[in-house]
Order: structure tokens, then C-alpha cells, then sequence
């Protein structure tokens, strides 16, 4: 198979669609790499994103999407929201060792 498309069922990294290459300029253009998380227009696109992630995956009203920047953060965030004093991990590969780990370090 020459020029096949590798599809990866891992954590990461997440493939990019072909349009995404398209849609970068228009992206720099049009500021929205610069614009503050903290602004108005951030803020549109931020509950649009979230309109069409909860439509699309069937996300019932009252849950809530969270962003992250990795499954390591995924996986911190978990632990220190959840946690009181002691965890139990059933460990049976890399990522759930690497839960374990992080559990651990905090």
C-alpha cells in the first residue's frame, strides 16, 4: 500500500485532518492565534466549540467538557480532584502505569 494513511488507535498523537493544512493561514489571518482567552471573541468560539462537540458525541445538557493539554494533565487533574488520601490502580500497560505514577508523584 503505497501512500496509505496510517490511522493510530493510541492516546496520542492525534492525526489532523487534511483540511486542518488549509485552514492555518486562514487562522493567522484572520488573528485568531492572538486572540485573549479572555475576550469576547474567544469566548464565541470557545461555547461554539463546545455546542458542537456536545451535538456531535451526543453530550447530555448539565455535563460538562473539559480541555486539556495532555493525558498526563488528564490524568493529574483526576488525582488531585478526586483523591483524599489513597488511590487503587489496577495496572495492566503503559498508561495505566503511567496513572499510577503520576497518582504516586502527587
Amino acid at each position: 500500500m503505497q501512500n496509505a494513511q496510517k490511522i493510530f488507535f493510541t492516546p496520542g498523537p492525534s492525526q489532523l485532518l487534511p483540511a486542518v493544512e488549509l485552514e492555518i493561514p486562514n487562522a493567522v489571518k484572520n488573528g485568531v492565534c492572538s486572540i485573549s482567552h479572555r475576550g469576547k471573541e474567544f469566548k464565541e468560539i470557545f461555547s461554539n466549540t463546545k455546542a458542537q462537540l456536545s451535538k456531535l458525541l451526543g453530550i447530555p445538557s448539565g455535563h460538562k467538557i473539559f480541555f486539556l493539554s495532555s493525558a498526563t494533565e488528564g490524568m493529574e487533574r483526576i488525582v488531585q480532584n478526586t483523591v483524599g488520601k489513597n488511590s487503587f490502580h489496577f495496572v495492566n500497560g503503559g498508561f495505566s502505569k503511567k496513572f499510577l505514577e503520576v497518582s504516586d508523584e502527587l
